[in-house]
Formats: C-alpha cells, structure tokens, sequence
C-alpha cells in the first residue's frame, strides 16, 4: 500500500478525513490527540499501548473519547493494552482488567468478575470491622486491562 493511502486510512480510521494538510496548531486538543493514534496505527501494529490516554481531558469530552476509542478497538486488529487510575474508565474500556498494586498483578477478569470480586471482598471486610465495632463503606478500586487491555 501506497504511504498516502496509509495516510487516508488511518485518517479515516480516526475521523479526521480532510485534516492532512492543517498543522498542529489548527487542530483541537482532541483532534491532537487523534492524530497521536494515527501515527501509531500507521505501521499496523499488533500492539498497542495507551497510557493514560484521557487523563488531560475534561470531563465531557473524556466520555466521547472514551467512547471513540473502544470503537477504533474494534476495528483495528490489534490488542490494546490501556493504563488508567479511573476505575470507571477501566470498566468502560476493558474486555480483561488486571489490577495491580505495587507492580505486581492481584487479580484479573472481566470488568463483571472484577466488580463481583471486589465488592464480595469489600463486603466481607465491611462486616469483619463492624464486627470490631467500626463502620466501614464497601469500595471497589480497580486497574485495568483489556484485549483491548487495560493496566489500572
């Protein structure tokens, strides 16, 4: 294939189709940040790596892009591994999760699974210090991984 044609499709791929001629300057933060997947899915990659790609996003356009991005997953042919620290986001954007703490896995599974698990711990941790006599809140704190994967 041809580079400009790579160039058309992976613009396309990301929505930007007619913006090949503009400067970073004229783009939007978010178009940007599209552009910044292009030039990754350039190559075809079997991989791709995303660390914290919303993190400097308001809070309304993290969600469109949230949903931008599993979209673009779904049709490239490539695992995407996701690094966030928004629960949320990870539940959102991952087929698997993997949550880590200190630089080791603890635990994997689907967002469901995670939840499940997290919350029968959390339970049982809240009725073991009410049993001491404290009042504790159930949580769930989660990393993510995803095939699309997600590191949080």
């Amino acid at each position: 294939m041809r580079q400009e044609q790579r160039v058309r499709e992976v613009l396309r791929l990301v929505r930007l189709e007619g913006f090949d001629a503009r400067y970073p300057r004229q783009l939007s933060g978010g178009q940007q940040q599209r552009v910044a997947v292009a030039r990754a899915l350039a190559f075809h990659p079997r991989l791709l790596l995303m660390d914290e790609p919303l993190g400097a996003l308001d809070s309304e356009f993290r969600h469109l892009m949230c949903g931008e991005l599993r979209e673009l997953h779904s049709r490239i042919d490539a695992t995407t591994v996701y690094i966030t620290h928004d629960q949320l986001e990870a539940m959102a954007m991952a087929d698997r999760i993997a949550i880590m703490n200190q630089g080791r896995v603890e635990q994997t599974g689907t967002p469901q699974e995670i939840y499940d698990r997290a919350l029968q711990s959390a339970l049982a941790e809240a009725d073991a210090q009410g049993a001491r006599g404290r009042a504790v809140t159930p949580f769930l704190l989660a990393r993510s991984f995803n095939s699309s994967l997600a590191l949080l």
